[in-house]
């Protein structure tokens, strides 16, 4: 195992956890809001959510290539 054999593991299931909640979400925004702003609003706050999660897993990518480099 790598010297950052932990730091390594710990960063690939974080991606895991990150790609889950990613599908997790989309799952949840599966629907047409037609109920008012609501519903607008829920939808638009998890995509916002989204937006953040594909954030954080490129940085946790471009974390994790360092890594394996070392």
């Amino acid at each position: 195992m790598p010297k950052n054999g932990a730091a390594i593991a710990e960063k690939m299931r974080a991606l895991d956890d990150i790609n889950a909640d990613i599908d997790k979400y989309k799952r949840y925004m599966n629907y047409t809001p037609t109920a008012g702003v609501f519903e607008e609003e829920a939808k638009q706050a998890f995509q916002n959510v989204i937006g953040r999660l594909l954030t954080m897993r490129h940085a946790l990518e471009r974390e994790l290539e360092i890594l394996e480099k070392e």
